[in-house]
């Protein structure tokens, strides 16, 4: 049954601006197993659901609201600027990855790590689904991650 877990685990594995918004207090854990479920589920509840009906950030917002009763600010930048910055061999389940545009150096993309360079977000193109960090669109815009919750 384990095996099973670990395997669909590691298998399936911008935004608005309020510079006022607080986000709630730490008091989930999100690498615990019902936890990782939890936000697994939600995620997998969400793929393939067009972007015009959750961006990214609602997204992301949304899985770790139904998941693990945490607010997060509607907004990719706003996100960035809270939680602990992570270097990317440190990246856990649940830990946030952000990105930069194409043609800016600001923060306009966000997605959740899930493990081995997997994460799942909302595309323009392709709405809720998952992409690689090694992938050359993402590498190149890659800026960094923030751990939100504490483990």
């Amino acid at each position: 049954m384990s095996k099973i877990i670990l395997f669909l685990l590691i298998f399936c594995v911008g935004c608005a601006s309020n510079p006022r918004f607080k986000a709630e207090k730490d008091t989930q854990k999100p690498n615990s197993r019902t936890q990782t479920n939890k936000m697994q589920t939600e995620i997998e509840r969400l793929l393939g659901t067009p972007y015009s009906k959750i961006d990214c950030s609602g997204f992301v917002a949304e899985v770790y609201q139904n998941s693990m009763n945490y607010k997060l600010p509607h907004s990719s930048q706003k996100m960035f600027k809270i939680g602990k910055k992570i270097s990317e061999k440190s990246l856990r389940f649940g830990d946030l990855v952000f990105f930069k545009g194409r043609f800016g150096k600001e923060i306009s993309h966000v997605g959740i790590y899930i493990g081995s360079s997997k994460f799942a977000h909302s595309s323009t193109s392709e709405g809720v689904t998952y992409n690689y960090l090694h992938e050359d669109y993402y590498k190149k815009r890659y800026v960094g991650a923030k751990r939100v919750l504490k483990n």
